[in-house]
């Protein structure tokens, strides 16, 4: 078969599965004409007995015919991977977990999950991370004399060696303020990520609670994050991983000016140079390894020596926007984090690259080119009052105290016909956009005026609902629906990453850049052999709580909860569906009050033997409904990409019809 063939079949094969990949090298053809031979006919009979699909047997023999071997658990090496430009074909539907890409005798289960997660572990560190740094030879003391005090945590310093080189890891450990009495075991601990050495009033909301708190500043690490795209400079030093690493990261210190958009556009990356070289994320989650590592040694000791007195069997971990990114990998690659907490994470974190309706229709998401070829600046001026392509223009929020509730799922997305007086007209609530109140990423009308005010109610909404505007005004792009995905984020946030992941080929590019009409500056990436819910598996079967925000349009809240619909299957699979949550707050991009208490809340029934508290975890049912409807007709085709479940369970593709 040659090259031409296999790339023509890639739509036979089953979705989720290895594309069929023939290397010219002699292992894939120690085959012999008589095995093929016995093979097809196996196949033919199969067929034609009715016993199982012949698409099946084509990929899986496709499978087995590039692995080599058949079994799970055998090591994989960076050469049993076909690179990014072999994937050609859109990858519709949401990559399967519980199809194994080495066996096929072998079906995924509880029991050998295992083995099934080691295999994802290496999918993403091949084609997104890069390989975490090695921890061979690596030794942590820690300095025994902590400056400041306890209000604004004490900074302890870590000491880390490896083979001859060695760097130091600051960071500040704040005790619980009440109750007072210390655990037998230690204090349980939240990891607040950020990059600052400085605690926020909200996170001293976990002290009071029975929590004590580290903040970690994650520019000590890896200070490759220069916030504004730039992949690492030769003039940065690089935290504690320049320190005790050589790597050759590619220099994406070039940027071309465009006059236009008035800053840098992509690539960053001008050579691709180590392409195993581990990206910021997986670099972050290595140093927050180290103080992990420092907790467990100190909680070793007699109770007299140690110096923080946590336990380590009780760690949580918590962050926003790409400190929420990294809370995700932190936890997905270390199994000692015992709750991850990762609050609107938005591209490269929860949400799911595939699910595009947030911003465009299925028809639009292919486009290639132009969409709207009669205004190619969108048609999102403040006179259309339409959805168009651009299909969620507008969201429709149930709520009880307008326009805000800080309560987690306190709210809920509808459809239009349960918001609206008149379903079929005026589906902006008749509110003229020209007086919808701003709000950060939004802008809204609601159903019934808050007190003092009149000028946001809209005529054609329900009291007690709001309208959301999903183009309302957020600089740097001010009225546009676009919002943040792989594809965007790769060329603008490069450093995350590995450089391998640059290569893959985006299948429909967009043409007009400017104003982010649909998934972004770069349109997205379908094509991917993994999607962002492989990520989140890993942290199964220990506790997922995913929070964000109905007002943080950029950040792809809905493509979050789609992550978690996704990797409930993974927790019902291993019986631990008590363990995964999802929660939103109509709030722009923060990390609220209400989702902190929300987290403190899970903390104290998890770390005391319970589940996930049951308000945080949507079922779909009337008690606990889901926050986005999955049978909204503008997003039916993204809820029907995911087509598997667990046994026993009905895939939500076949739910969204009813």
């Amino acid at each position: 078969m040659n090259q031409k063939e296999v790339r023509n079949r890639q739509e036979d094969r089953p979705v989720g599965e290895v594309p069929q990949y023939e290397a010219n090298n002699s292992s894939m053809k120690k085959n012999s004409l008589a095995w093929m031979g016995t093979v097809i006919a196996v196949l033919m009979i199969l067929v034609l007995s009715g016993c199982g699909s012949g698409k099946k047997d084509i990929g899986q023999k496709d499978i087995n015919e590039y692995w080599k071997e058949d079994t799970f658990g055998a090591p994989l090496t960076k050469s049993d991977f076909p690179p990014p430009s072999y994937y050609t074909q859109e990858i519709t539907h949401l990559p399967d977990p519980f199809q194994s890409w080495r066996s096929t005798k072998e079906n995924v289960t509880a029991k050998n999950w295992d083995k099934r997660r080691e295999e994802i572990n290496q999918i993403l560190q091949y084609y997104l991370t890069g390989y975490r740094p090695p921890e061979d030879g690596i030794s942590v003391t820690v300095d025994a004399n902590p400056s400041g005090d306890n209000s604004t945590g004490k900074q302890f310093i870590i000491h880390i060696a490896r083979h001859g080189r060695t760097a130091d890891l600051p960071f500040r450990l704040a005790l619980p303020t009440a109750p007072t009495t210390k655990p037998a075991n230690g204090w349980p601990v939240i990891l607040w990520i950020t990059d600052s050495a400085s605690a926020s009033s909200t996170s001293n909301r976990v002290l009071t609670n029975g929590l004590a708190r580290i903040q970690i500043k994650v520019g000590d690490i890896d200070d490759g994050d220069s916030g504004n795209g730039d992949w690492w400079k030769p003039t940065m030093t690089r935290g504690i991983i320049g320190k005790l690493f050589d790597y050759n990261w590619p220099d994406g210190s070039q940027g071309t000016p465009d006059p236009a958009l008035g800053h840098n556009v992509g690539p960053f990356v001008n050579d691709y140079a180590d392409e195993d070289a581990p990206g910021l994320l997986i670099n972050w989650a290595w140093g927050i390894s180290r103080i992990i590592d420092a907790i467990v040694q100190d909680a070793a000791l007699p109770e007299t020596s140690r110096q923080f007195n946590l336990d380590p069997t009780k760690i949580a971990a918590t962050g926003y926007s790409r400190w929420g990114k990294e809370t995700l990998f932190a936890a997905a690659f270390d199994k000692r984090i015992a709750i991850a907490n990762p609050v609107a994470t938005a591209a490269g974190g929860a949400p799911i690259e595939r699910f595009v309706s947030l911003t465009v229709n299925e028809a639009d998401s292919f486009v290639d080119g132009p969409w709207d070829t009669g205004n190619v600046n969108g048609p999102w001026n403040a006179t259309t009052t339409y959805e168009g392509p651009q299909n969620k223009s507008y969201y429709y929020l149930k709520t009880g105290t307008p326009p805000a509730d800080d309560a987690v799922n306190a709210e809920r997305m509808v459809l239009r016909t349960e918001a609206l007086i008149d379903p079929d007209t005026d589906i902006d609530g008749g509110g003229g956009l020209a007086t919808f109140r701003s709000s950060n990423h939004t802008k809204y009308a609601v159903g019934e005026a808050p007190a003092g005010q009149t000028q946001y109610v809209g005529s054609n909404i329900k009291p007690g609902y709001v309208v959301q505007w999903a183009n309302g005004g957020w600089d740097p792009w001010p009225l546009t629906q676009g919002h943040q995905n792989l594809m965007d984020i790769r060329w603008w946030f490069a450093q995350y990453f590995n450089s391998r992941f640059k290569r893959f080929q985006s299948l429909y590019p967009l043409q007009n850049t400017q104003n982010r009409p649909n998934r972004g500056e770069w349109g997205y990436l379908s094509n991917l052999p993994f999607d962002m819910h492989y990520l989140t598996a890993l942290v199964a079967p220990r506790t997922l709580l995913l929070l964000g925000g109905y007002r943080d349009i950029d950040s792809g809240t809905e493509g979050q909860f789609f992550n978690y619909l996704a990797v409930r299957e993974v927790y019902r699979l291993l019986g631990a569906e008590g363990r995964v949550g999802f929660g939103a707050v109509n709030q722009p991009h923060s990390q609220s009050a209400g989702e902190v208490d929300a987290l403190v809340t899970t903390c104290l029934s998890v770390f005391g033997g319970g589940d996930i508290p049951a308000n945080y975890r949507p079922d779909g049912t009337a008690a606990h409904p889901d926050p986005y409807p999955i049978n909204d007709p503008r997003s039916k085709f993204d809820y029907k990409k995911l087509n598997w479940a667990a046994p026993g369970y009905t895939p939500i593709a076949e739910q969204v019809d009813k």
